[in-house]
């Protein structure tokens, strides 16, 4: 059983030196990134304030009111 060198392509560069063959290989092509997205300095951050839409008060929204709602009694 015999081995057979492999051909070169062209624009491939095979140089001899004292330890052996040495053959320069490129890196693979890389694609595009998307630029790192930039953070908001704690200046520029405002929090909006939660307000209830059921007592109109800042701080809480309706799911955790604790106002009673109002029942009408010709209603109910």
């Amino acid at each position: 059983m015999s081995i057979n060198p492999v051909p070169l392509l062209e624009g491939e560069i095979c140089r001899e030196s004292s330890g052996g063959s040495v053959m320069t290989v490129t890196p693979p092509p890389t694609r595009p990134r998307r630029p790192p997205k930039k953070k908001a300095t704690v200046e520029e951050v405002m929090k909006r304030q939660l307000q209830c839409s059921k007592c109109k008060a800042l701080g809480h929204n309706k799911s955790t009111c604790k106002v009673e709602p109002f029942r009408d009694p010709v209603r109910y």
